[in-house]
């Protein structure tokens, strides 16, 4: 089975590994954890203290293919990415739109995928003409900003009531 990658809020999600509009190029996908770290200063002493420790962004790095059957579908599907990173943006910065941008992924062969919250993202600008008369765009890097960690995808829970006794399936 290959592996699945979406992105997009809740419902309103492209999927990066179509093959006919989208595919990420496979073994390419590189997740960077940052840590961040507090020093203290202690002036008694010649030599520095580490404060606090804790995990900072996730950068998620992605080959990405785009196809179109023509010009303006390539450019489409281009744009499509690109409003999900602004979909991002708008969520992250202002609380606007219909809820986070998330990037889901389930390695090949795996039952359950992980979901990143994408805060931010970096696309390249619009390729030449040459490329664009070709309608696919070849080895495109799609920069995602996540929050630090993943979570599992979601779980539902259902409770059964009856006569003041609760049960959990």
């Amino acid at each position: 089975m290959p592996a699945i990658i979406t992105l997009g809020p809740s419902g309103d999600t492209i999927d990066l590994m179509d093959k006919a509009t989208h595919a990420v190029r496979e073994g390419v996908v590189r997740i960077e954890q940052e840590r961040v770290r507090t020093v203290n200063i202690v002036a008694t002493r010649n030599r520095s203290l580490l404060g606090s420790s804790h995990l900072g962004r996730l950068t998620i790095t992605l080959q990405l293919k785009l196809a179109g059957t023509s010009a303006d579908n390539l450019i489409t599907n281009w744009r499509d990415v690109l409003d999900k990173l602004q979909k991002a943006r708008r969520w992250t910065l202002d609380g606007l739109g219909t809820g986070p941008c998330e990037l889901t992924y389930q390695w090949s062969g795996a039952t359950n995928g992980s979901t990143y919250e994408v805060l931010d993202g970096d696309f390249p600008p619009v390729p030449t003409q040459s490329i664009l008369s070709q309608n696919r765009i070849e080895d495109t890097t799609l920069t995602l900003y996540c929050q630090p960690l993943a979570r599992a995808a979601q779980v539902s829970q259902s409770v059964a009531a009856t006569n003041n006794q609760t049960t959990w399936t």
